[in-house]
This record gives structure tokens, C-alpha cells and sequence, in this order.
């Protein structure tokens, strides 16, 4: 019986250390870790510098609809300046970070503009393929006088095994001169209050024309 307690003794004691000696060894693995900032900022460091070109216009009308694109490239070269639709000055811009995959953000200041996406939201990350990779927007100006448009990209940093990291990337603050366009106020006017007219103005008279000649047999 003595026996069987001394190596119950032995058995636990070395049970006992094995466990001191994984947490030790598990201690120092997680202090040799990198934590996430220190991944994500050495990922940072090492995404490479690009070029985008977009193009809004100075100015414009209100209720005139335009294009705008926008194009990512590594490298400039002579196919970024082809086939643009918008018919705003291209203007190339410096960017400093590269991600794994992109993804730009266009609104405006004080809802000035109606933008839609002329790309489904599933497609708005892309990777730079290719000589380059676009987006384009229609925008719908709102309102008359300077009003700002803004464009944001998104630098996509992936470091498996956690979440993507977005990084944003200011591109522009644009400030356009929209015109005020009296026909497109006429028909929006009209557009949007038709029904009132009818009940206010139109019924009325019809109704009188109609009192007036049956007043007249």
C-alpha cells in the first residue's frame, strides 16, 4: 500500500510539472507573438505606392447628369487615359498605400448630389488586375451653387487568420460649381406636385367652364 502511494505521489508531482512546463512554454510563445497593430503596421509598410485618376467636373446644371470614374493603377501608362466617359478634367493623384484589394466611397456634402453606383455593391472591392481597375458613378446634382463631392478609397489589408483591416485613403474634396436650370425645376415641379395642381387649379376650372355653360342653356 506504501508503494502504490508513493507513486501515486510521484505520478501527480510530475503531472504538476508538466503543467508548470507547457504554461511556461505557452507564456513565452504568446510573448514572442506579434500582437495585431504590430502585424497590421509591418502589412502597411510593405504595400507598395499607386496612382489613381478621376475625373468630376468644375461645374454643371442642376438635373444635368454626369459620369464620373475613377481608375487605380501601380504604373502609369498611356491606356489609364483612354475610353473615359465622364467629361470632367482627368486629374492623377499620388497614392501612398496599395492594398490587397480597394474600394472607394463617393458622396456628397448636404445630400447636393444623387450618386449611383454604376456597380453592384458585391464588386465594389476589387484587386488591381490588369493595368489598372475602375469605378464608375452617375451623379445627379441637386441643388445649385458650390457644392462639394468627395472621394475616399479603401486600402484592404488581409492578415489571415483575422478580419481584413480597411484603411481609408482621401482622394479628393471637390468643390462644383452646379448652375441653376429653370426647365429642370419647371419639370420636377410638376413632376412631384402634379397631383396638387389637378385639385387646386386644374378641377376649378374645368368645373367652372362646365357651371358656365350649363348656366348659359
Amino acid at each position: 500500500m506504501r508503494m502504490i502511494n508513493i507513486f501515486a505521489i510521484v505520478g501527480l508531482r510530475l503531472v504538476i510539472l508538466s503543467l508548470c512546463l507547457f504554461d511556461g512554454s505557452a507564456q513565452d510563445l504568446h510573448n514572442k507573438s506579434p500582437d495585431l497593430q504590430t502585424v497590421l503596421d509591418d502589412s502597411w509598410d510593405k504595400l507598395p505606392s499607386g496612382w489613381i485618376l478621376s475625373n468630376p467636373p468644375n461645374e454643371t446644371q442642376v438635373g444635368r447628369e454626369e459620369i464620373i470614374e475613377a481608375r487605380i493603377t501601380r504604373n502609369v501608362t498611356d491606356e489609364l487615359w483612354n475610353d473615359l466617359r465622364g467629361r470632367g478634367i482627368p486629374q492623377l493623384e499620388k497614392i501612398n498605400k496599395i492594398g490587397t484589394r480597394m474600394k472607394p466611397e463617393l458622396w456628397s456634402i448636404n445630400d447636393s448630389f444623387k450618386i449611383d453606383p454604376l456597380f453592384s455593391p458585391d464588386t465594389a472591392e476589387r484587386p488591381i488586375v490588369g493595368s489598372f481597375v475602375q469605378w464608375e458613378w452617375k451623379i445627379l446634382p441637386l441643388k445649385s451653387g458650390n457644392q462639394t463631392l468627395k472621394l475616399t478609397v479603401f486600402a484592404i489589408i488581409e492578415i489571415p487568420p483575422y478580419k481584413d483591416h480597411y484603411v481609408p485613403v482621401p482622394v479628393f474634396e471637390k468643390i462644383i460649381r452646379v448652375k441653376v436650370n429653370p426647365f429642370y425645376t419647371v419639370e420636377s415641379f410638376l413632376r412631384t406636385e402634379w397631383k396638387w395642381l389637378i385639385t387646386t387649379i386644374i378641377l376649378p376650372i374645368v368645373a367652372f367652364f362646365i357651371g358656365r355653360h350649363f348656366s348659359k342653356r
